[in-house]
């Protein structure tokens, strides 16, 4: 069975790729400023494997998206369409790449 998806899932998901991937090239500015990646397992990969690194956040992030679209045509909690989640995670992530290009412009005081 083949599921038939509007372009705006293939748009979104593509954006959520995109942004996941300036998310990364950030992150690993930051921590050649000085910064520490929070997210213990990606943690695991940074700085000494950053192919590794590129690889699972892109491999996770893919996996999330796959189920994103899954869940596009439905009701989640049979309140509010699945494709809604998509703009939510899209949302989250320009929030997340503000703040780190905030924190590119403007560094914390070293303790």
């Amino acid at each position: 069975i083949i599921d038939w998806h509007s372009p705006r899932v293939l748009a979104l998901v593509v954006l959520i790729l995109g942004l996941s991937t300036l998310d990364a090239v950030l992150t690993l500015l930051l921590i050649s400023q000085g910064a520490s990646e929070m997210n213990p397992v990606m943690a695991l990969f940074v700085p000494d494997r950053l192919g590794w690194f590129a690889a699972i956040k892109l491999g996770l992030t893919s996996l999330g998206a796959m189920v994103l679209v899954a869940c596009a045509r439905m009701k989640v909690f049979r309140l509010f369409p699945g494709e809604l989640l998509m703009y939510l995670v899209v949302g989250c992530y320009i929030a997340l790449i503000v703040y780190e290009l905030l924190l590119l412009e403007n560094p914390p005081p070293a303790l």
